[in-house]
């Protein structure tokens, strides 16, 4: 097994708890009741985590072109443009037409021309610092300068707290999933709060490990997903494999759901996993399970023999949508 370490080169968990955002231009930062936060993939699942760990914060998340069409400039409401690259096509576009539209503006950015726009057009903007290479390696300094754009100062200091978490048995977690999950389709549930985590997991799979993965939440899944299990004749189905994602905080009823697809499982004699987790405090229990499907999916792909790192159909297409 790879001698992989979850504070190495490629994650450094503990540091990125440990970051400092620092906003600059801060003077033009005002105080908002709404937020629009703009990104693609890995830039834009922190803001999964804010309605996560604060359910009353009033936050849309935009992942296509432009602003939202119904989107109206009221003066509460802060548009957050976040982009790790910082030259990502339809991100960038987001802040052209925010700025048309004269809406206040933050951007989260590690480079490129969206921090070149930021800084010729005096924007308040948070430079991430270079410490992982990659945005879904990079969400917990995401998720911090998120919540210092949203001034969230109580998730700021509770994530801080959480570089003593124990990711050595995150990682260990991380290892026997990945073992559990080899030649198999990751299929990952939680309850709709937990939503962001599933679908981390899932980009995970995807692009660390090069295989196909699919998250969905309870109650949603009972409605429609889980009748696929009436058909284990079909190869399909059979290689499926069900995560369930439960924590402390979920309603009763939510519960209650997955106590029973884990019999309907243990019935059907269907292998799966069930990952509860028990924290007192949401955020300790989300930045463990970020350290955990990160480690699943590196170690999937170690099993695979695929190049984590690198992300080349993406770039690809990237590149063919800069030379249109």
């Amino acid at each position: 097994m790879y001698d992989w370490d979850m504070n190495n080169d490629e994650f450094r968990f503990k540091e990125q708890c440990e970051y400092v955002p620092v906003i600059e231009n801060k003077e033009k930062l005002g105080n908002y009741t709404r937020f629009v936060v703009m990104g693609m993939g890995g830039s834009n699942i922190a803001a999964e985590f804010i309605k996560a760990v604060d359910p009353l914060c009033d936050i849309t998340i935009h992942r296509d072109y432009g602003v939202p069409f119904y989107l109206k400039n009221d003066g509460n409401t802060l548009i957050v443009i976040s982009s790790y690259s910082g030259n990502t096509e339809e991100t960038l576009d987001a802040y052209r037409v925010a700025r048309e539209k004269e809406f206040p503006i933050v951007v989260i950015t590690q480079g490129g021309e969206l921090l070149s726009w930021a800084q010729e057009d005096y924007v308040p903007y948070i430079a991430l610092p270079h410490i992982v290479d990659h945005p879904r390696m990079a969400v917990i300094l995401s998720l911090k300068a998120l919540c210092a754009c949203i001034k969230n100062t109580k998730a700021l200091e509770e994530i801080k707290k959480c570089g003593t978490i124990d990711f050595k048995a995150c990682e260990f977690k991380g290892r026997e999933l990945a073992e559990l999950l080899r030649d198999k389709v990751p299929l990952i549930w939680s309850s709709l709060r937990s939503k962001g985590i599933g679908y981390f997991w899932k980009i995970q799979c995807n692009e660390t490990a090069k295989i196909p993965a699919f998250s969905n939440v309870l109650p949603e899944a009972t409605h429609n997903e889980i009748e696929q299990w009436d058909n284990q004749k079909n190869h399909l189905v059979q290689d499926m494999y069900p995560i369930m994602l439960i924590d402390v905080h979920d309603d009763p009823r939510i519960v209650k759901r997955f106590e029973i697809v884990k019999a309907l499982y243990e019935e059907h004699n269907i292998t799966f996993s069930l990952i509860e987790t028990k924290e007192n405090e949401f955020l300790s229990s989300l930045i463990g399970l970020i350290a955990v499907g990160s480690c699943m999916a590196w170690n999937l792909g170690e099993y695979y023999a695929v190049d984590q790192r690198r992300v080349p159909l993406i770039e690809n297409l990237k590149q063919q949508l800069k030379e249109k």
